[in-house]
């Protein structure tokens, strides 16, 4: 999987290209948000092994901030990480100084916290405030995640989900926020390199709730 190439490309030619991924898979609600002259905000997934980078994470991933208005179209493209980091998996007794606090939630009953994943599809955020990360985007409602329960680092159909523990994959805790320089910092969230989040919260401007389309690379 890779992102897609703009380098060459002009700013018409991104924000077209980016424009389509968005409405193929955001539909009449990424069409209808552009042409009333609000931000929508397109994120591309590598789809990357939470263990990568000695469990770290990598900002592998893209996010680009759309914008049609009367001045013209504009795509603003931001590295960022859309996945968790084993950094912060729950490896029981095994744990050191390299591993942080275990996050996440149990759902097939084996007594680890499974770390979770926003799965592709269409949100919405809103701007908001966090004591731990400052300005964050955060979930209008609940999304329904994806648990890595079976810890080999990936979100696919090999993980299992007990019936009892279903409602431990329902997260409103999924934040937009800055990362650090040398890992994502990410259990879930969507983040960026510092200098990356600045730069993309000063893009936001004062719109206070934005359309989230999220797509796997290709």
């Amino acid at each position: 999987m890779t992102l897609p190439d703009t380098s060459k490309m002009t700013s018409t030619e991104k924000y077209l290209l980016y424009e389509n991924l968005a409405v193929q898979r955001g539909a009449a609600r990424a069409e209808r948000e552009l042409a009333e002259g609000r931000r929508i905000i397109l994120g591309i997934r590598v789809i990357t092994n939470t263990h990568a980078n000695d469990g770290l994470g990598l900002y592998d991933d893209r996010f680009v901030v759309l914008l049609r208005d009367t001045a013209g179209k504009h795509a603003a493209e931001f590295q960022g990480n859309t996945e968790p980091a084993a950094f912060y998996e729950d490896v029981g007794d095994a744990r050191t100084s390299r591993n942080g606090t275990a996050v996440g939630v149990d759902v097939d009953g084996d007594g680890r916290r499974d770390l979770g994943c926003i799965p592709v599809g269409v949100y919405t955020y809103y701007k908001s405030q966090s004591k731990k990360f400052g300005d964050v985007l955060r979930s209008r409602g609940a999304i329904t995640s994806l648990r890595d329960s079976n810890h080999d680092g990936f979100f696919d159909a090999r993980d299992s989900v007990h019936p009892d523990l279903q409602n431990g994959l329902d997260v409103n805790d999924f934040l937009f926020h800055a990362g650090l320089p040398d890992r994502t910092g990410s259990a879930g969230c969507q983040t960026f390199p510092p200098d990356e989040y600045r730069r993309f919260w000063g893009v936001l401007e004062g719109q206070e709730e934005f359309l989230y389309v999220l797509i796997d690379a290709s």
